[in-house]
């Protein structure tokens, strides 16, 4: 009996102290503050990563529909994937206010266009660093680019960030011809590469 009380009270006094430890008690639990996403190589790696895959999985190449796709182009004269023929989905018969073919990338842009700003002009990161990581956002730029000019030819190129309380300040024309769309991909490209 005496082992038994001896044991519940010593229980019960590392219960009352293991309540007042806050090492779980972090915040804020769903967001990181943007000091922290660009303060070091490390959270803008992830940054950049988790990016990677929103660009994959928004209709790029990894997810499956570059194939649907492709019939969709002009490569599309003789395609297997529908029937030794054109598919006729992304025509003005086969489109609906709930199509989307690669206009609506606003998202992904911003996400790309927030790498390269900041880490352009990060205070922490060294100049190699800085090279190395903003290549990845001109790179998903231009993918993210190249993606739309496939399906649309021509697009909105957004490439700055811009503030959500002056969206009026937002007033970007659509890309003039199918050949500026391919020179920003372009462009895009060559600085990913250099």
């Amino acid at each position: 009996m005496r082992n038994t009380l001896k044991y519940t009270l010593l229980f019960l006094g590392m219960a009352a102290l293991s309540s007042c430890i806050n090492t779980l008690d972090t915040h804020p639990t769903t967001v990181f503050d943007a000091k922290t996403v660009w303060g070091s190589k490390a959270t803008v790696e992830g940054f950049v990563y988790a990016t990677y895959t929103d660009v994959i999985n928004a209709g790029y190449a990894g997810s499956g529909s570059s194939v649907d796709w492709e019939a969709r182009t002009p490569n599309s004269v003789r395609c297997s994937q529908v029937g030794e023929g054109i598919d006729g989905l992304a025509t003005e018969l086969g489109v609906s206010e709930d199509s989307d073919f690669g206009c609506n990338r606003f998202s992904l842009l911003r996400k790309a266009n927030l790498i390269i700003h900041n880490v352009e002009n990060s205070a922490t990161l060294s100049n190699e660093e800085k090279k190395e990581l903003s290549a990845h956002g001109y790179l998903m730029r231009g993918m993210i680019f190249f993606d739309q000019a496939r399906k649309m030819g021509r697009f909105v190129p957004v490439c700055e960030v811009f503030d959500v309380e002056h969206p009026e300040a937002v007033n970007i024309p659509m890309t003039s011809t199918v050949a500026e769309s391919y020179a920003l991909i372009i462009s895009d490209f060559q600085k990913a590469a250099d």
